[in-house]
């Protein structure tokens, strides 16, 4: 074989190659990270699916943030709007969580994982976008909510945040939608994300249809697929929930350091989320602010630079609260609550036992 065939086969050779661990890797993807319908199902669908729903739907294969984005054009149908991150994920009115039914007849829960600063304008845009609005929102005060990019998933909605910064007159429009699109190309062909996706090669299933728990379950102990329930909440695996039951031991003292890097606030997007406030509240908007706790071993060592990180985001918080007359529910602190450690599945997620502690009806 002369050295030109043999150059022209190894090419040909590795586009094909490159080619199916990219086309792997878009049909699997492991980690929801592709904005594209599900078998010809949109997130709509399954939206709407979900709102008429008996006991909710798996949420298994699908892109969360995704999901959400299609939630939020029902939220005028609600009384009460949940937003932030998983912290907040299973604050539901069909549990009354902090007997949140007492101040909310009816509640949406809008909260992602990871869920950042730059995700409350995308959700507030969509909301400001339905003729209905609702009357209240609760905001999930994360330590990292007062700075940007600490989560890069909201790029996807790159389009609401930027409508929704020319809503409150301000002229700094983001222009990083490009370098999201190009990223997510480029992870096409990251080997680490093939070798995740081989490994999920085997739990691929029928996904021409939305899928319903098939078998009973309770809040307590979950179902043996995650759950998003009618509201937008969300039900651990039972899986999940025993294993944490075993984990939670193990917690180390003076970790929680999820996202808590560099400084801890930054100016420009405290100022942005001042006027994400004044915005709602000039609507007649009611807005509150959720924190929720961290395990109590995060606390042990004192006060090292994850807990004085949350001590500095609840205080502004708390002074920001006071300027716009918000109400907080809440704490980081777990003996603020009366939190105890069986009460959490990590060392930043609490349990509903916990949750319940924090009561929405004062």
């Amino acid at each position: 074989m002369s050295s030109k065939k043999f150059i022209a086969f190894v090419g040909v050779f590795a586009f094909l190659i490159v080619g199916f661990v990219g086309g792997v890797n878009y049909v699997v993807d492991p980690g929801y990270i592709y904005f594209k319908k599900k078998s010809n199902i949109s997130p709509d669908e399954y939206a709407e699916e979900l709102i008429s729903s008996e006991s909710g739907l798996i949420a298994d294969g699908w892109n969360e943030r995704a999901i959400k984005t299609s939630l939020a054009k029902f939220s005028g149908n609600y009384d009460c709007i949940v937003m932030g991150s998983s912290h907040i994920m299973q604050i539901s009115g069909i549990r009354n969580t902090g007997n949140i039914l007492d101040t909310c007849p009816k509640v949406l829960n809008l909260g992602v994982s990871g869920g950042s600063f730059e995700d409350l304008f995308v959700f507030s845009n969509i909301i400001f976008s339905n003729n209905k609005k609702p009357k209240t929102i609760f905001i999930d005060v994360s330590p990292w909510l007062f700075k940007f990019n600490m989560d890069t998933r909201y790029k996807m909605n790159m389009k609401h945040y930027n409508e929704f910064l020319i809503r409150i007159n301000d002229d700094k429009i983001s222009n990083t939608t490009n370098d999201y699109e190009l990223n997510l190309f480029k992870n096409l062909f990251n080997l680490e994300y093939f070798i995740t996706s081989l490994k999920n090669l085997k739990s691929i299933t029928d996904k021409s249809k939305i899928e319903k728990p098939i078998n009973k379950f309770t809040f307590e102990n979950g179902y043996i697929q995650p759950l998003k329930l009618q509201d937008g909440s969300h039900l651990y695996a039972s899986n999940f929930i025993e294993k944490s039951k075993n984990d939670i031991e193990n917690i180390k003292n003076g970790g929680g350091d999820y996202k808590i890097e560099n400084n801890i606030y930054e100016k420009y997007a405290l100022e942005l989320f001042e006027k994400l406030i004044q915005y709602y509240q000039k609507n007649n908007i009611k807005v509150n602010f959720i924190i929720t706790p961290y395990h109590p071993s995060v606390f042990k060592d004192g006060e090292i630079k994850p807990v004085a990180h949350m001590k500095e985001v609840e205080n502004m918080a708390k002074e920001i609260a006071s300027k716009y007359n918000i109400n907080l529910y809440g704490s980081f602190f777990p003996e603020n609550i009366g939190c105890k450690e069986n009460e959490f599945f990590d060392f930043m997620h609490a349990t509903t036992e916990c949750l319940n502690k924090i009561e929405f009806n004062k």
